[in-house]
């Protein structure tokens, strides 16, 4: 059976394995000192031999760089005073002429040997780290933004060199250890330190936009980005925050804002003019019809004092609704079928015969005037082709809104006595169909014995 290693062995077998060099260093009342253990890695780090470290521990005191000697020193000092950690990171030049980054880390024992302290420690390498780090500030020194490590309490902990801070702040003024209230006003402060700690707690959007006054009264606007950072300083979560000056981008984006709004009201007011001359053309096309056809009526003599009368009044009729339609640009299809109702009421009130009104339009969106226009003309001509023809008792005319499905419906409904759907067409029909199709519209005709339906369909967006 294997002996169990003794304790010696198996520290020496374990210091092996560690890529730090680890020390018992001993500190007398006179300040003599001796290094009774260190591991190899400790002798590579120094470059130095184990007989030479046995025989004069400030061997390694002399191989720390002459820049930093006094700051280990009075760290060491310190240490000494407290029996608290010992903790640096410090450079050492070895015998060959290298220098190297070093973190020191040792800390009194309970144990006394004679009467010298016992301290316990590591020597760790961080050249390697070091030197990344030092590449990562010069490219964080080169990048134009502000790049800031905060704090959970809004204190600045690191800041790079952005040509930013001569604009708001005097020469050789630092924000290191400053709080944001102690330099940003209040308001912005506030919305900062509030950004920052939704960072650290992962809540929120990592995106901040504000606006500061430079010293010569100057408003530039910044926008921060930032992240949470893995690790804590002085007990305290971490952000890092990129700060970019905006001002210009802002400006551009108010400048296109401004032209598409210009745009935007030029193409409506084409839109308006179009509309317009449309209408003209429907105005035209309709009422003009109108005229011509009963000129060349009565020049060929083929139309009575009756006859003449109800183009007349269809003329009149029409030209009602173009004024009606064009009077106000914003106004609904509902408030159109209310002036269309009166208009109804007023012609036909000495006819016996019951008009029924149903409008349900809530959240249609507002119709273009043509499309109105060409809407009423197809309820009056299907209107007056009922009391002109069909003989009914009732009327009913509907104009019905389905959001969900987004389609308008409208129709005119009578009981009278229908019309052969084989026979010829007339004018009215052919013109209810030209105007359906002029605003995409289906027109649907059903008639019998008992009445005729006249519905209009279409899709107002």
């Amino acid at each position: 059976m294997a002996k169990p290693d003794d304790d010696q062995s198996r520290l020496d077998r374990i210091a092996k394995t560690v890529p730090c060099g680890l020390y018992e260093y001993y500190l007398d009342e006179n300040g003599g000192s001796h290094f009774p253990y260190f591991n190899e890695k400790m002798l590579e780090i120094f470059g130095v031999t184990s007989e030479e470290l046995a025989a004069d521990a400030s061997i390694i005191w002399q191989l720390f760089h002459p820049d930093d000697r006094e700051m280990v020193h009075q760290a060491d000092i310190k240490a000494n005073k407290s029996g608290e950690l010992f903790f640096v990171q410090t450079r050492i030049v070895t015998r060959a002429g290298d220098e190297k980054w070093i973190q020191i880390s040792s800390r009194p024992t309970s144990q006394k040997v004679g009467n010298s302290v016992v301290w316990s420690g590591y020597y760790l390498d961080i050249t390697a780290s070091k030197l990344d780090q030092a590449k990562f500030e010069s490219l964080i020194q080169a990048i134009p933004d502000l790049i800031l490590l905060i704090d959970e309490d809004g204190r600045y902990l690191q800041v790079n060199d952005s040509d930013y801070l001569a604009l708001f702040f005097p020469q050789g003024f630092s924000l290191i250890g400053k709080t944001m209230h102690e330099v940003l006003p209040q308001v912005v402060a506030d919305s900062y330190l509030e950004f920052i700690r939704n960072v650290v707690d992962g809540k929120g959007n990592n995106y901040l936009e504000y606006p500061l006054a430079a010293l010569d009264g100057k408003i530039y606007y910044f926008e921060s980005r930032a992240r949470s950072v893995n690790e804590t300083v002085n007990g305290k979560r971490v952000t890092i925050s990129v700060v970019r000056d905006i001002t210009e981008k802002n400006r551009a984006r108010d400048e296109l804002l401004m032209v598409q709004e210009k745009l935007r009201a030029v193409a409506v007011e084409d839109s308006k003019l179009l509309e317009r001359s449309l209408l003209m053309k429907d105005m035209h096309d309709g009422l003009g019809s109108q005229l011509t056809y009963a000129r060349v009526m009565v020049e060929h003599q083929k139309i009575d004092q009756a006859g003449l009368l109800e183009i007349l009044q269809d003329c009149m009729t029409d030209l009602h609704l173009i004024v009606d339609t064009l009077s106000d640009e914003e106004a609904s299809l509902f408030n159109a079928i209310i002036d269309f109702r009166y208009r109804i009421q007023k012609r036909f009130e000495s006819v016996p015969i019951l008009i029924h009104w149903e409008l349900s339009l809530d959240g249609l969106p507002l119709v273009p005037q043509r499309v109105t226009l060409q809407i009423l003309r197809v309820l009056q001509e299907a209107l007056s082709n009922s009391i002109r023809h069909a003989n009914p008792k009732n009327i009913s005319l509907s104009a019905k809104f389905d959001a969900e499905a987004n389609i308008l419906k409208l129709a005119v409904v009578d009981d009278g006595k229908g019309f052969r759907p084989a026979l010829p067409q007339g004018r009215g029909i052919f013109n209810m169909k030209k105007r359906a199709r002029e605003i995409g519209a289906d027109l649907d005709i059903e008639t019998t014995d008992r009445g005729t339906q006249v519905s209009v369909t279409l899709k107002p967006r």
